[in-house]
């Protein structure tokens, strides 16, 4: 969220305190230090709700880009705005090194410390494998990726027609 980096980024709140389950009971960084290590580390990073900061033009988004640019001179930056971006720019990039990220500051001080953490414990990370006899059908797929970031406007959509049918909500 591009509107909330330079107050997250001066914040001494802990992430225990934010209460964002993603920091484990020995885990004492702040925001900041958790804000700092994703741009750092990151290959793509998306600037999200510029709107809220005048647009990509504006000298209060000129200075979110030049901060994470400073950070992460080597990363792909867009700016969005309701995280609309072709998705063709952010996903299957290859822009991922294994050699790079191993000597990154970050990486040497994790293989530094007597345990490990895994990601899905410390950022409460979580997947699943979903399993079907019938393949996704391409198109509806398409338009479900399509529609992220969207709900809250679909929803508005469909509740606009059902108004003008005259139909009860």
């Amino acid at each position: 969220d591009s509107s909330t980096l330079f107050k997250v980024l001066k914040s001494v709140e802990s992430l225990k305190d934010a209460d964002m389950g993603v920091a484990g009971e020995d885990d004492d960084r702040t925001l900041t230090n958790l804000m700092v290590d994703q741009i750092e580390f990151a290959n793509v990073i998306l600037l999200n709700k510029t709107d809220l900061l005048g647009g990509v033009d504006s000298p209060e988004m000129k200075k979110v880009v030049g901060i994470v640019k400073k950070l992460n001179p080597k990363a792909k930056v867009f700016q969005t705005t309701k995280s609309e971006i072709d998705l063709e720019k952010i996903l299957d990039t290859k822009l991922f090194d294994l050699q790079e990220a191993q000597m990154s500051a970050g990486w040497i001080q994790e293989l530094m410390k007597p345990a490990h953490t895994p990601e899905t414990i410390e950022y409460g990370v979580s997947s699943f494998v979903f399993r079907s006899r019938t393949p996704f059908h391409n198109r509806r797929l398409y338009q479900v990726i399509k529609g992220f970031g969207q709900l809250e406007r679909i929803f508005a959509e469909q509740q606009g027609k059902k108004k003008k049918l005259g139909k009860k909500i």
